[in-house]
């Protein structure tokens, strides 16, 4: 198993003291859960033998 080396960048807003670069923090745990709602979603769907359309 290859050594992986990942980073996700995070930063807060200009008005509460960071630079604005990167999401903040509630914005990224808000793109994790919409990833794992979806994964469930898909899940589900497959179970159920319905076609998802994309």
């Amino acid at each position: 198993m290859a050594l992986q080396n990942h980073v996700i960048d995070s930063d807060e807003s200009v008005s509460l003291g960071g630079g604005g670069l990167a999401p903040d923090p509630r914005e990224l745990m808000l793109a994790a859960f919409n990833a794992c709602m979806t994964a469930v979603f898909v899940q589900e769907a497959r179970a159920k033998d319905l076609a998802l359309a994309i």
